[in-house]
């Protein structure tokens, strides 16, 4: 398994409409966005809030969700590969 990317930084503020999270990328961060698409052309971040915080630095963290460690739910192509021939439950 690959290491996590961390990119970006999230900091959490309130504003005239309540609480809100700040988002920012620099260059560096959009060009591992790019390199990370998948084949539907999308991105995925996961978005976490850090566990120790200091005043002033970002209180959460992302990873992206890179396409080579996204995975698919496997489903039995028939009941009878699942359970076998033998063992249908119907």
């Amino acid at each position: 398994m690959s290491e996590p990317i961390y990119i970006g930084s999230a900091t959490e503020k309130t504003g005239e409409y309540g609480q809100y999270i700040q988002v920012s990328f620099n260059r560096d961060d959009v060009q591992k966005l790019m390199d990370n698409l998948n084949e539907k052309g999308w991105v995925n971040l996961y978005q976490t809030k850090k566990k120790t915080q200091t005043a002033g630095k970002s209180t959460h963290s992302m990873k992206l969700s890179t396409p080579k460690t996204q995975s698919k739910p496997q489903t039995p192509k028939s009941v009878e590969e699942d359970f076998g021939a033998d063992k249908v439950p119907y």
